[in-house]
């Protein structure tokens, strides 16, 4: 079985139909953790682009958002490898990704997923949220999960602190 099999996981969101539904997802799951949805004068990264369906999405609806992905298949998506993301510092109030960590794309041993992980961080601003459709079973240094009281666990919210 080759990544090209897999049906969406690392390729971005293949269904324009899904965009909303996902869009919707995401918002209620911020709503959930207590994080504001992104406003328009926030900068948002997705990592793991993909083919770029939903960063077009987000820029339709006039929100600041950059993407980019190891193999990038769409407009708008920069060529970047995640443990060496081309951004200073701080530049993002929220960072996204949706099955980067799946092991498909992206190297995936326990010292490749900590440099993710850390990029994911430094690009982050303080007080800002990574909304994570991933399954991480450790905590992530330099991020604190917040609680959903609604108990839905297909996705999380950290928190830079």
């Amino acid at each position: 079985m080759s990544h090209d099999d897999v049906p969406a996981f690392g390729r971005g969101i293949e269904d324009k139909n899904a965009l909303q539904l996902f869009y919707r997802g995401m918002l209620l799951k911020l709503q959930n953790c207590g994080v504001p949805p992104p406003a328009h004068t926030e900068r948002i990264l997705e990592v793991g682009s993909g083919n770029g369906n939903f960063l077009t999405f987000l820029r339709k609806r006039g929100l600041d958002v950059e993407g980019v992905d190891i193999e990038p298949r769409g407009p708008g998506v920069k060529k970047a490898n995640i443990a060496e993301l081309p951004y200073p510092p701080e530049s993002f109030n929220y960072v996204m990704s949706k099955h980067v960590f799946d092991g498909w794309h992206y190297p995936q041993s326990p010292a490749d997923q900590k440099a993710m992980l850390s990029e994911i961080v430094r690009v982050l601003k303080k007080d800002g949220a990574y909304y994570a459709v991933e399954n991480f079973f450790e905590p992530i240094a330099g991020l604190e999960l917040l609680s959903d009281p609604s108990g839905n666990q297909g996705s999380s919210v950290y928190k830079k602190v």
